[in-house]
């Protein structure tokens, strides 16, 4: 059973060093479903497998208090194995939540607080002391309460001896490639890298730039957040005429290349109690990066870069002490390059993350042991309704079967999936000979249902709907209740099914929201009658407000409903996806495919697969051949209500190059992906469509096509800000035939790189068997 880690902090950026990239990163590598809620300017996302959900950033210490009641109640909701939060105000949450849940509770103290208090400049010289000792007192004393408590340093695990459990994990710097230093030689640079105050160094180490020759071109970089600096010490232009530069805050994938073109890194910070035995994150990974360090004259400091021979101590106080000391590293190349090869090796020897990774994993997995046990001893019994579900041998909708067999051979559920034997895209029913294709998946149950057939979008298939909700309800009415219901849409019926069902059985209810009924009808001119109009707000308002959970699949979709009055902790983001691992290219294939569709290897193709329906816009795709530059086809693989039309419009433009396929099972059509050069995502011009996050994106991505869209709004958007493909203007047969051609003129090292960035999105957003741990 795959457990379950809820990460809270109130403070630190999501993307934080330690929180993120070392803790998360490494539990969710270990196979841990990792939920990391923190400071951050969005509201949810997926990342290195972690799942992300923001937190507004609170300046006001009252508003941090309301912060801590906030994720709080998200714990509560979570049922995480084992909660892990970050700060010292979140204390008496996580008191509560142990004695309420009954589950561990990890405290994670990075640094000295009761020390850090005379650090304050918001507290009273005067108090401070009376301040440190009442800290003192009750952080101990609820500390001792938890599951255990984990310290960023030996000195500061002393002071929790009476513990129930204590671990030393220190911020030793993540496994870092050597860089190449060509770009330092160039220039002399000596960097600060971190949070910037008074404390920390920043006017002595402003003052230091006045005392380095200035024949050396001495440039100093201030990278991280400036904290309590007063406004005449941080004039930017100012500070650029003595060569000081200040960066702000810089991504954490940045830092390296920052640190490749450094001479000298500063650590310099004054001597106050609170960092005498501190372990600064940056001078590990000055040391990472091959740079000689400059620090303060603290006995630990002073051990740890005699030791390794890679860097000098100063007196942070003195700036003439600093330069003297700076310039002598700038100007003796022999022993500064001396000192960074040291430091490298020090680096891997002992001050990396690897052993406190280890450390981490060991505790988590003795906190999950017994809780781990017990669960296992009952299956966590599932059902899905989808009307449109099918399994990976049929095409069509392929994601619920995908999660469902996720849960059931990673977590261990017992899964009913509830589909309809009467398959819509292709109007026909379900082969006995497909039936007997089905991959078998011990524990996960296909409960096919009867629906009433239907040739198009009338009356008819208004019947289908009713009859598929009316059976699964009659159907759910006499199995075993499940622990959680879940009923997706697009049409309302058959959550609204759901919702009675998990009602009468007593079970959580979830409502997956696939499509924004009844506005993408309204949008799309397909619904007039205000008296149904009428009703299905109503249901729709109604589900809304008496889920348990929703679940979306875009981030216009959950704004969409936030606007509604709905919580938006309710609403949960699980995108579309692939299953990664499921498919790997196969040259012969792709030559069989493309003699298939009368097509040589020298042409340049460009498909579509999925729906041919009105929402699709496909005459847009197909009147583009008329603008095609020659050697170039498209490919329209699928099934719907327009293929007929697309057809006949196909065959009164004369457009040879333009093919009209027909569908495939889900788990072939990446191969037919693979036959093509690059892909086409289409959909009408349409407010209600600004917010879609087509299924086909991801399957592009995963086969390495570079992408062309006609839609704006939220897919427009993931496209360009991951450069693997191009926007062709909405509805634009024109522009989208100049796209086609863009695609075809660029370089196959290009073409590989958007294929690579095709697969990192994949794994941080689109990979199925990450999300269905959500």
């Amino acid at each position: 059973m795959v457990r379950k880690v809820m990460i809270l902090s109130s403070v630190h950026r999501y993307d934080d060093s330690r929180i993120f990239h070392k803790q998360a990163v490494s539990l969710a590598r270990a196979g841990f479903r990792v939920e990391l809620h923190a400071v951050a300017d969005f509201d949810e996302r997926m990342e290195n497998g972690v799942r992300i959900v923001g937190l507004p950033s609170h300046r006001s210490r009252l508003r941090r208090l309301w912060a801590g009641w906030r994720l709080f109640r998200r714990a509560l909701r979570s049922k995480a194995d084992v909660y892990h939060f970050h700060d010292p105000e979140l204390l008496p949450w996580g008191l509560l939540l142990q004695w309420i849940t009954r589950r561990p509770v990890v405290y994670d103290v990075h640094e000295d607080l009761p020390k850090q208090v005379y650090t304050k400049p918001w507290i009273p010289p005067r108090l401070r002391g009376a301040v440190s000792r009442v800290v003192h007192f009750v952080e101990k004393g609820m500390a001792r309460r938890l599951s255990a408590v984990i310290t960023a340093t030996e000195s500061i695990g002393e002071q929790f001896s009476r513990v129930r459990k204590r671990v030393v994990i220190k911020n030793y710097p993540l496994p870092m490639p050597e860089v190449d230093g060509t770009e330092r030689e160039g220039s002399n640079r000596i960097l600060y890298v971190g949070g910037i105050s008074y404390l920390r160094g920043y006017r002595e180490m402003i003052a230091m730039m006045d005392h380095i020759p200035p024949e050396l071109g001495a440039e100093l970089h201030l990278i991280g957040p400036l904290q309590y600096i007063d406004e005449e010490d941080r004039d930017p232009e100012r500070l650029k005429e003595k060569g000081i530069h200040l960066h702000g805050v810089v991504p954490f994938r940045e830092i390296p290349e920052w640190l490749a073109k450094g001479k000298v890194g500063l650590v310099c910070l004054h001597p106050v109690d609170n960092y005498r035995e501190a372990l600064p994150i940056k001078m590990f990974e000055y040391m990472a990066a091959g740079l000689p360090v400059v620090a303060t004259d603290f006995p630990l400091w002073r051990r740890i870069l005699e030791e390794s021979g890679c860097g000098v101590t100063v007196d942070p106080l003195n700036p003439a002490d600093m330069a003297e000391k700076v310039t002598a590293l700038l100007k003796d190349d022999p022993m500064r390059q001396r000192m960074g090869k040291n430091g490298r090796r020090a680096f891997l020897e002992k001050y990396n993350w690897r052993a406190e990774e280890t450390k981490l994993l060991d505790l988590y997995r003795e906190l999950t042991e017994e809780r781990g046990n017990s669960m296992e001893r009952k299956p966590f019994k599932i059902w899905i309704a989808n009307h449109y579900a099918v399994p990976p041998n049929i095409e069509g909708i392929t994601r619920h079967f995908e999660l469902a067999r996720e849960w059931v051979t990673k977590e261990h559920a017992e899964v009913t999936l509830w589909l309809s034997r009467f398959l819509h895209p292709r109007r026909s029913f379900i082969t006995e000979d497909e039936m007997r294709q089905i991959e078998r998946v011990p524990g996960l149950d296909l409960n096919w249902l009867w629906s009433f057939p239907h040739r198009r979008n009338d009356i008819w298939r208004i019947i289908n709907m009713i009859s598929f909700s009316a059976l699964f309800f009659l159907a759910g009415l006499f199995r075993k209740k499940p622990d959680v219901l879940v009923a997706s849409s697009p049409h309302l019926l058959t959550a609204l099914a759901g919702w009675l069902l998990a009602r009468l059985k007593g079970c959580s209810f979830v409502l997956e929201v696939r499509d924004l009924w009844p506005d993408s009808l309204l949008h799309m001119g397909r619904l007039n009658n205000s008296v149904v109009i009428r009703l299905l707000r109503w249901l729709e308002s109604f589900l809304y407000n008496h889920s348990d959970r929703i679940v979306v699949l875009t981030e216009y979709q959950r704004k969409f409903i936030t606007a509604k009055g709905i919580d938006p902790d309710r609403i949960t983001l699980i995108p579309n996806g692939v299953m990664v691992g499921s498919w790997k290219p196969d040259p012969a294939k792709r030559k069989e495919i493309r003699r298939q569709w009368g097509i040589t290897e020298e042409q340049f193709v460009a498909i579509y697969t999925g729906a041919h329906g009105p929402a699709n816009a496909l005459e847009v795709v197909v009147k583009a051949g008329v603008h095609l530059e020659s050697g170039i086809s498209i490919v329209l693989m699928g099934d719907g209500p327009e293929k007929e039309k697309l057809i006949r419009l196909k065959e009164e433009l004369g457009l040879d190059h333009v093919h009209l396929m027909p569908p495939v099972p889900k788990q072939e059509v990446y191969d037919y992906i693979y036959a093509a050069d690059c892909s086409i995502i289409s959909l009408a011009d349409n407010e209600i469509f600004r917010g879609a996050r087509s299924n086909k994106l991801y399957d592009y991505m995963f086969v390495g096509l570079p992408i062309v869209t006609t839609v704006d709004g939220e897919l427009r958007e993931i496209i360009e800000e991951n450069g693997v493909g191009l926007f062709a203007g909405a509805e634009n047969p024109e522009g989208l035939a100049r796209a086609i051609a863009r695609i075809r003129q660029m370089a196959p090292e290009e073409r590989a790189r958007i294929a690579q960035r095709g697969m990192d999105y994949i794994q941080r957003e689109g990979n199925r068997k990450v999300l269905a741990h959500r």
